[in-house]
């Protein structure tokens, strides 16, 4: 009898569209197969140590399946309007786990240290901006040129309080390189059994 009712299960036009939907997912999980395997063969030139690249990594891990759908479609959104130098950097708040996530894109031939280096500050500013997110985890990247490979970078940031002067550095950066200091906010809904 319990095999009758998992047939009708998946049988339904919203278990089906799920699936579908849930495609974009697994952007999300090639992403983090790449990030592990540049960690692993410790092609990170800079960045976190082994630890902190761990702790983002089993972060990013632990988000489930719905999160990985939103997270893999806006990581993809993300890259195609970077391809088209329409944008350099974006962040999102995971709708499960309330980690930020802050992705950046620059040139092929950009120094990967300066890239960093940049990660992290973006990554402590949407710390600030976001009060209620006390992790944040930043991914860069080259923009994707046709022919060209690509390599990762990744920022691991868990901050418990906010200071005054971490509000300083905060309004030092925005006023100095423009980091997120006119964002354009976007509210986005998603069912996880569409319906359409």
């Amino acid at each position: 009898m319990g095999s009758n009712i998992w047939d009708e299960i998946i049988k339904k036009p919203e278990y089906k569209a799920k699936r579908e939907a849930d495609k974009d997912s697994y952007i999300w999980d090639r992403l983090l197969e790449n990030i592990s395997e540049d960690v692993l063969n410790n092609n990170l030139e800079f960045g976190p140590d082994l630890n902190q690249s761990e702790l983002a990594l089993r972060a990013m891990a632990r988000e489930p399946r719905f999160a990985r759908r939103i997270l893999g479609k806006f990581f993809k959104d993300f890259m195609d309007l970077a391809a088209q130098r329409r944008i350099e950097s974006r962040t999102l708040i995971s709708p499960q786990s309330s980690i930020a996530y802050v992705f950046l894109a620059k040139p092929h031939g950009e120094d990967r240290q300066y890239r960093v280096t940049e990660l992290g500050g973006r990554c402590f500013v949407v710390r600030g901006l976001q009060q209620n997110c006390k992790t944040v985890i930043g991914i860069a990247t080259e923009q994707y040129e046709p022919g060209k490979g690509f390599s990762f970078d990744i920022v691991y940031l868990h901050k418990e309080t906010w200071t005054a002067e971490d509000q300083k550095q905060l309004e030092y950066a925005q006023r100095e390189f423009g980091w997120f200091a006119s964002p354009q906010q976007k509210s986005v809904h998603e069912d996880e059994y569409p319906t359409d």
